[in-house]
């Protein structure tokens, strides 16, 4: 297999001077019906990944699936992965490129892992493909201007994914029910 260090030559843009604008903050979908939203963090084990989209297509169930940009390049199984949940229909979104703490980085820094993370998912998937959310580590730093300005600068962007429920934790829960 074919280790990939870097999504491409083409250098990151930086952040350029926006409005004052803050994207949405979205911790839940809309509630009009029944339904479980499930989102899949850290998919840089290609089994689990998986296997939770065996389930999700049996089940007839939607997932967004955040990825770390470097386990897309660097992993041949993982691309293999997220070509199969793009071809099942599911989202992939940004959790950065190596899932670090945005408000402690550079603006160059921020912006290569943000950036990088789209490049990646474009090499691993062969097409361009439009992120529309942004998941950040542990929820630090939401708010952060910078990293709202940098999203809408790139244009694609709805906003700022923030959920702080432990599957493990809710699963365990069900299991007793």
């Amino acid at each position: 297999t074919q280790v990939v260090t870097e999504p491409t030559a083409e250098p990151t843009p930086g952040p350029t001077a926006q409005p004052e604008v803050y994207l949405p903050i979205v911790t839940k979908g809309p509630t009009t019906g029944k339904r479980i939203a499930i989102t899949v963090q850290y998919a840089n084990d290609p089994n689990i990944l998986n296997e939770i989209m065996t389930i999700a297509e049996t089940s007839k169930a939607q997932l967004t699936v955040f990825v770390t940009g470097r386990m897309a390049v660097e992993k041949d199984d993982i691309r293999v992965a997220l070509r199969r949940a793009n071809d099942l229909n599911f989202e992939l979104e940004n959790f950065t490129y190596d899932n670090y703490k945005l408000f402690s980085l550079s603006d160059a820094d921020l912006a290569f892992q943000i950036y990088q993370t789209q490049k990646a998912v474009n090499l691993a998937l062969g097409v361009d493909y439009n992120m529309h959310f942004l998941r950040i580590y542990e929820g630090l730093a939401e708010n952060d201007l910078r990293t709202h300005q940098y999203l809408v600068q790139l244009g694609n962007y709805k906003g700022i994914a923030s959920f702080n429920v432990d599957g493990n934790e809710k699963a365990q829960t069900l299991k007793k029910l």
